[in-house]
């Protein structure tokens, strides 16, 4: 499988509080798709897009195995600190 799921978790200083990953252009900027974002113990599946991004919002990312290296600078950049993988078995 060339995917890989990752759980990253929104930090105070990221650029993505406060704005949509649509307004962000998230997706053609890296590469990476979200599937689900958890909030305040709450999954949500339905309009990511659409929704502005929160302090504490838990995503669930899923990237081709080759773009994994351009995560680790995502993260010195501060867009978000990565939890880790999720097991796909």
């Amino acid at each position: 499988n060339d995917l890989q799921v990752l759980e990253v978790i929104l930090m105070p200083n990221s650029p993505l509080i406060g704005v949509t990953l649509a307004q962000y252009r998230f997706h053609e900027r890296y590469g990476l798709q979200v599937l689900a974002v958890y909030r305040h113990g709450e999954t949500l599946q339905r309009k990511i897009s659409q929704m502005p991004m929160r302090v504490g919002d838990v995503l669930l990312i899923q990237s081709e195995r080759a773009n994994l290296a351009s995560l680790a600078a995502l993260e010195e950049e501060r867009l978000f600190h990565v939890l880790g993988a999720v097991n796909q078995e």
